[in-house]
């Protein structure tokens, strides 16, 4: 007697595979975050030039067309790009509240270096090429110019505050002043990129500067 129960083929049932996940849709205001923080990043290693809307793109697995429906053109992406950075600067200035205005901007100057080196492809290099980029008249340049001077209207108003409480002699130029004081950390900020990464920077030649700065406005 045969104990099978069946003469057929066995039949299996297949194991349903689990789809892969869905990419999260981003709302538009955080896809074009992303889009300018990979530009700014871009920018900083391979210059305005190098840095395409495909290369950008690319940098956030999506196609080039999803960045165009984003920004109309590379210009218009790159102008947010510069004005994340400067907006970033107008934080630092605006970062110290010390009641007197002296004292206000040797602070900003101490804390200057910390903002270079604690990001420095993310600010310091895309920073220096916007500033060098070169001269034309096209939308870009002129929106890097007006961008340049919110930052020394910034720095014009601090001291012209500095004035008025009377930490500030009342015959300095703040127009000077701006333009002394930007170059200041702005030799800051080219000697951070020469020398930040091999760790032969040192602070105190800058803070010396700075000093003399600074008295030379001081009452």
């Amino acid at each position: 007697m045969d104990d099978r129960t069946g003469s057929g083929p066995v039949a299996f049932t297949p194991i349903e595979s689990e789809p892969a996940p869905k990419r999260k849709r981003l709302g538009r205001e955080e896809r074009r975050r992303q889009l300018v923080d990979a530009a700014v990043r871009l920018i900083g290693t391979s210059g305005l030039r190098g840095t395409t809307m495909s290369r950008i793109s690319g940098e956030l697995e999506l196609s080039e067309m999803a960045a165009y429906r984003h920004f109309t053109s590379k210009d218009e992406l790159l102008m947010e790009a510069n004005t994340y950075v400067i907006g970033r600067i107008l934080e630092w200035l605006a970062s110290s509240a010390n009641p007197s205005i002296v004292h206000r901007l040797r602070e900003l100057g101490e804390s200057h270096f910390e903002m270079l080196s604690a990001d420095v492809d993310m600010f310091t290099a895309p920073y220096m090429q916007f500033l060098t980029m070169s001269q034309d008249e096209g939308p870009l340049h002129l929106h890097v110019i007006a961008n340049n001077l919110r930052m020394k209207d910034a720095i014009e108003a601090i001291v012209h505050e500095g004035i008025a409480q009377g930490t500030i002699r009342p015959d300095v130029d703040a127009f000077l002043f701006t333009h002394e004081f930007v170059s200041w950390f702005l030799a800051e900020d080219i000697h951070c990129l020469a020398d930040l990464r091999d760790g032969t920077f040192s602070r105190s030649s800058h803070l010396r500067m700075l000093d003399l700065i600074l008295r030379d406005i001081a009452v």
